[in-house]
This record gives structure tokens, sequence and C-alpha cells, in this order.
């Protein structure tokens, strides 16, 4: 049996945009007494950036280039924000004065006769699938602490409330962070099944001593940034859209019936102004509700199924704005005020698990093998039928190529620590679907021999029960090359650890 070959990853981030910091501080009090309050959490929401104060009260934090919504918390107190930004004098320095909560009489007694006293397991299932999301990292999310969460439904106005007693925990696999998520409040109300959550989110990296793990993070991040709100707002704010992918159209209502209507000139119709002293860029279209297409990627399978109205070969939203209010982009995506705006589409699609922070670095992310491994991870010659068969620990495994329309591969018998090679050069997979029968498997990583150096690929799908057959769909089998770019594979490794 070949040594697997130990590979390390090297991750090289850049985003020249955001590249410089400031530093904001202050203190933190409370507004009744004026006592300095020790341990308040300050931190940028939607970022990694974070701090407590100290004794007497005083923070000190520093921020990439950008705007951002400074969040501070503290126990028995109401949430405090306040916004920041690179180019606004003055604002460096903030003093947050903290008002103790209200315990109205009259407002608990309300709140309490709503209250359903076995909301979790009634509306538990519903919450998760319209906060965390229905996507593919969905299911690789985790609330940790659900226990915290209230479910009030009021029957006269057929709503939903969910609250929080204290910030949810949110372990999001997938992407490999871990959100402290201030939930302000989530609201569905089913007449007009409409859902709306408003929070402060605090991010934090899980980390791991994993390469291989921490590889597929950089690459499920990548795949998350692109076509997302915060890819299209640094993309409107550079004047990158064409080449980023994206193309808006302005819909409009004629005779009861939407059009979309092509632009000439983008961002003339956003009367798009950058401030280069703020270092800001504005935006107010005269017609207010925009379709934003996103054409470098497909919308997912799942969402395609559930809404097959909508267009399957790019991905379609709509952004409507508030008349007369003029929208304010930061260099690193943030825009305020966040509740101008209206999102429909495939970015309402994506929720919590999708979510990245503001101070992510889109960039590269490269695998590279020592040479002295590379001789270890030649390929496997097919034989007759497109068939191998490799002996491994005494156990035979079997794998196959099929060619039926959509071509395919399979496994059968794997155990845990087990390589298979399939390879036939010149195969360009499109699709493929893996199938693992029996074992108990962690995780499945599809893995290309390009130039003879192996590349990472694929697939975050995870398995916990060994006594069921499991598919894991994998469109477009994609690698990374030295260079960041990306390409399909042809020849390919199925590793089952």
């Amino acid at each position: 049996m070949k040594k697997a070959a130990i590979l390390f990853i090297a991750v090289f981030a850049t985003l020249s945009s955001i590249a410089q910091n400031y530093m904001i501080s202050g203190n933190v009090l409370s507004a009744s007494t004026g006592r300095p309050l020790e341990g308040a959490s300050v931190f940028a929401q939607n970022t990694t950036l974070g701090t407590v104060t100290d004794e007497d009260g005083n923070y000190k934090l520093y921020l990439p280039f950008g705007g951002y919504d400074i969040i501070v918390t503290y126990t028995g107190y109401s949430t405090e924000s306040k916004r920041v930004s690179t180019g606004t004098d003055g604002n460096k320095s903030l003093v947050f004065a903290m008002n103790e909560k209200s315990n109205d009489l009259e407002s608990v007694i309300i709140v309490a006769s709503n209250l359903v006293r076995d909301g979790l397991a009634k509306y538990g299932d519903f919450f998760m699938n319209n906060f965390i999301g229905q996507t593919i990292n969905s299911r690789n999310c985790k609330v940790l602490n659900p226990e915290v969460l209230k479910f009030y439904y009021y029957k006269r106005t057929d709503k939903l409330k969910v609250m929080a007693d204290e910030p949810l925990q949110i372990e999001n696999d997938a992407l490999g962070y871990l959100l402290t998520y201030s939930l302000d409040s989530f609201v569905h109300e089913y007449a007009p099944k409409s859902t709306t959550y408003t929070g402060y989110p605090l991010f934090s990296e899980l980390g791991t001593s994993d390469s291989i793990q921490q590889f597929q993070w950089e690459v499920a991040r990548k795949e998350a940034y692109e076509g997302s709100t915060l890819h299209f707002m640094r993309s409107v704010y550079d004047r990158t859209l064409t080449p980023q992918g994206f193309e808006i159209r302005m819909i409009l209502k004629m005779k009861e019936e939407e059009k979309a209507f092509t632009l000439k000139d983008q961002y003339t119709a956003l009367h798009y102004k950058k401030n280069d002293s703020l270092q800001t860029v504005e935006i107010y279209p005269n017609i207010m509700e925009v379709g934003v297409i996103y054409k470098k990627e497909k919308p997912s399978a799942a969402y395609s199924m559930k809404y097959p109205e909508e267009p399957k070969s790019l991905q379609f939203s709509m952004v409507r704005f508030t008349p007369n209010i003029i929208t304010t982009i930061e260099q690193n995506g943030y825009f305020y005020d966040q509740n101008d705006l209206n999102i429909s589409g495939y970015w309402a699609w994506e929720k919590i698990a999708e979510l990245l922070p503001y101070n992510y670095a889109y960039g590269q992310a490269k695998l590279l093998v020592p040479e002295s491994q590379e001789a270890d991870t030649e390929p496997l010659t097919p034989v007759q039928e497109n068939k191998i068969e490799e002996k491994i620990e005494d156990k035979k495994v079997y794998g196959y190529i099929q060619k039926q329309g959509v071509e395919s591969i399979s496994i059968k018998d794997l155990l845990a620590d087990n390589v298979i090679l399939l390879s036939k050069t010149g195969l360009k997979v499109t699709s493929a679907m893996v199938y693992v029968y029996g074992g108990s498997f962690k995780n499945v990583l599809v893995q290309s021999l390009v130039n003879n150096k192996m590349l990472f690929l694929s697939s975050n799908t995870k398995f916990s029960d060994p006594q069921e057959p499991y598919k894991i769909s994998i469109s477009e089998i994609k690698y990374v090359d030295e260079n960041g770019g990306v390409g399909l594979a042809e020849e390919f490794t199925i590793t089952v650890y």
C-alpha cells in the first residue's frame, strides 16, 4: 500500500482595499451611576474583531479600513451600538453609556401570555430552517445552546417571534467559524410569509491542527463569498461589477407585469458617487427595484427544487431600495442603513450558514506537496472497462467509472484510512456521484493530480449513520491550482478517513 502523502497547506489571502488598520478606543459606563463597567463585550458587528473592557471600563480595538457597527453588550443592560468609518473625523474615541434593561410589569405579563411553553419542540425546526438556512452548509451548522431560545406566538396577528435570553453559540463547521450571535428578534408573519431577523454576530475561528480541514474551510469560504451580498457591495464600491460576474437590471411594473431592463452604464443608473475624503460610495437608483444577476455560478439544486420558477442557469436576487434614501457603501462591503434595503431571491435563501465576516479577505489558497512526496502520488493505470482493483490491507476494493449521460463514480466496502486512486487520462468529469456503503466515515475528500501536484477539491459533507448508503452530489469537480485558479478535474483521488 502506498504511503499517504503528507500535505502542506499555505493560504495566501489578499485584499488590498482593507489591508490597512485604524484604531478606536474609549470606555463603557453605566448611564445611571456613571461607574465604569468592567468585562463589557465590545466588538465590530459581523467580524472576528472584539475585546472586553478593563477594570476602568476602557477598551481599544484595531479595525481594517472600512465601516462597522461597534456593538457593546453587558449582562442586565440594553445593547448599544455606534457606527464608525475610516474617513469620519472624530469617531475614533467612543464612549458608551449603558442603560439597564426595563422590567416593566405590564410588558412582562403581555409577553408571558404569548410564550409557547414547548416552543423549541414545536417551532425549533422552522426557526432553524429560516434562520440558519436550508443550504448544504446549514447541515454542518449547530446551535450549541438552543435552550436559551424563547418562542412567542401572537394569535391575533398570526405571528411568531423568537428571542434569546443570552447570545446564541452557533458552530459553523462548514466554514470554520463559531458565531456568538446576540439575537435581537426573529419574526415570521404567516399571512404574507415574511421573515425578518436582527442581531449582532461576532465571529471567531474554530481552529484546527488538521491542515486539510483548514484548507477545506478556505475553499468553502471562497465559494460562500462568490456571488454573495458582500461580494456585490465590494464590487459596486470598486466599480468591478462586470469582471466579477455581476449584472444589474432595473425592474419596472408595466400593466401589472414586471419587466427587467438591461443597462448601458450600471454605475450611472445607480447614481454612483465616490467620496474620496470619506472613502465611501453613495448609490441611489431612480428605480427602486433592482435585479442583481450573478453569472459565474448556478443556484443550488435545493433552491431550484423549492423555487422551480426561478432561473436555473444563474443566481438572481432582488433589491428594493427605500425612496429618497441614499445607501452608503464602505470599502470592506459594509453598507448602511441596512434596514433601508429589502432583499429577496437567491440572497434571501442564503442565511446565517453562508454568512462571512466583513473582515474576510477574499484571495488565493494553495495546496503544496513536497517534491519528495510526489513519487507516491502517481495515478494507477486503468484496466479493462475502466475498472480498477487494488489490494489494501488484505481487503479488495473495487471502483469503476460509468459513462451513462451523467458520469459517476461508485466505491464499495471502503475502510477508514484507505486511499483509492481512480484515473482515466483525459476524462472530464462535469458531474459526479460518490456512493459510500458501510463504515463510519468522518469525511470524503476529492483530490486531483494536476502536473504531478495533489490539489484539494471538494465536499465537506459529513456522515454519522454507518448503516445506510450515502450520496454526495458533486457538481463540477473542481481544483484550485497554485495561482488560485479553478479548473475541472481530469484525474482524481477519493480519500475516506
